[in-house]
């Protein structure tokens, strides 16, 4: 099944900050608290449960949301692990694309 959700998931070249600004509604703050929490703790977060009131508000602002929207955010399920592939890629091209710029 990994490769299959890979392939179907696969994102664009984007970096992961271009990944967040083609996301719209509720989607765009679930993906940025993904993002966000991932960059910070090497792994995505199991549920609403992990994040802190301050930070579902700084990230909310920051995509120009409300923070209620992220209360309609599926932490489980096949649409939270194509966001966390998209994720994955876009950190990794990045993180090569680094490397290959200090050579």
């Amino acid at each position: 099944m990994g490769d299959r959700l890979h392939r179907e998931c696969a994102g664009t070249a984007e970096g992961p900050a271009g990944l967040v600004s083609g996301k719209r509604g509720a989607t765009r703050p679930g993906f940025a608290v993904l993002l966000k929490f991932s960059t910070q703790y090497g792994r995505f977060p199991r549920g609403r449960a992990e994040l802190s009131g301050g930070v579902v508000e700084f990230v909310a602002r920051q995509v120009q949301v409300s923070a209620s929207e992220l209360d309609s955010h599926e932490w489980t399920g096949r649409t939270v692990e194509c966001r966390r592939v998209q994720i994955r890629e876009a950190s990794a091209s990045g993180s090569a694309a680094s490397r290959t710029r200090r050579s």
